[in-house]
């Protein structure tokens, strides 16, 4: 797992994905629908500024939606690190966090993080989404 998580909010109380999840999923599929959707400002750059076909706004507000719930946690995980609180690596946020350059600082900044953190879930959402497409 990316974040050692299973929901970002409390869940519900028979066990299911709460409102955040489902808010986090939803903004999951609108980024995935709208990032590789048809846009005439990708064939002219200079109507990128008008956005007309709104793409860049509907993502923006779905990432941060999406954002809203993942940094928090790496906010806290990197701060778990830096005061000691933690020194084994759990999931892959903390591997990000804990690898070191030569010279032993740091190899990923915190935005660097955030960054690997968002597109490995997006990688997964995408690839299920073509297994699945595979199996039918």
């Amino acid at each position: 797992m990316i974040l050692n998580t299973r929901y970002f909010g409390e869940g519900k109380k028979d066990g299911g994905p709460g409102v955040e999840e489902k808010q986090h999923v939803e903004s999951l599929f609108t980024v995935l629908a709208h990032l590789y959707a048809f846009s005439l400002s990708d064939f002219f750059l200079w109507l990128k500024v008008l956005d007309l076909d709104g793409h860049e706004k509907t993502i923006r507000e779905a990432m941060n939606k999406f954002n809203k719930y993942h940094d928090p946690i790496v906010d806290q995980r990197v701060e778990q690190w830096r005061n000691g609180e933690k020194k084994e690596p759990e999931d892959l946020l903390d591997v990000f966090i804990s690898v070191k350059d030569s010279n032993g600082e740091p190899l990923l900044s915190v935005a660097e993080i955030k960054a690997q953190c968002t597109v490995r879930l997006l990688e997964n959402f995408l690839l299920m989404s073509h297994m699945t497409r595979v199996w039918l």
